[in-house]
């Protein structure tokens, strides 16, 4: 698999983390101000069974976007399809304009929420909005930054104390 970014050719996933830690050393880590995430044409069959028929979405920058539908519609799929969890069995999935098939969960800065509160029932809501963010080794100053504007954004703001 060949993948592309700038005028840089990756043919592994390793070679395209060894490339971003390398940037990511020379220019800083730089904050993420607004993303996009487009799939086109994504599909997923499993044992046969189609999960996700022939799929273009995209996902602006500065918006909430939400994902309703029927028990057994997909909706879970899809979310493992765009967090990196599952890989897509045709289409092609970009963040910010560059594909992600193949590049590990861990780099992609995206996560998904379970519609059911089952990621880590021990923890608070304030430790379970802060936690990838610690992962990822953000500051602590930076992390209650932007646990609190997600939960402004969600309407949490009363769970955090």
């Amino acid at each position: 698999m060949h993948q592309t970014k700038k005028n840089k050719t990756f043919t592994n996933t390793k070679e395209h983390i060894a490339y971003e830690q390398t940037n990511k050393q020379r220019t800083g880590a730089q904050k993420r101000v607004s993303m996009s995430l487009e799939l086109q044409q994504v599909s997923t069959v499993v044992d046969g069974h189609t999960h996700i028929y022939p799929l273009d979405m995209a996902l602006k920058p500065n918006s909430l976007t939400v994902l309703l539908g029927a028990t057994q519609a997909g909706k879970t799929s899809l979310m493992r399809v765009m967090a990196g969890l599952d890989q897509p069995d045709s289409g092609e999935l970009t963040f910010d304009g560059e594909t992600v098939i193949g590049v590990p969960v861990q780099k992609r800065e995206l996560a998904m929420v379970y519609q059911q509160f089952i990621n880590y029932p021990s923890l608070s809501v304030y430790e379970n909005i802060a936690s990838p963010l610690r992962v990822a080794g953000l500051a602590k100053s930076e992390i209650e930054a932007r646990v609190a504007q997600a939960a402004q954004l969600l309407k949490l703001e009363p769970y955090l104390t």
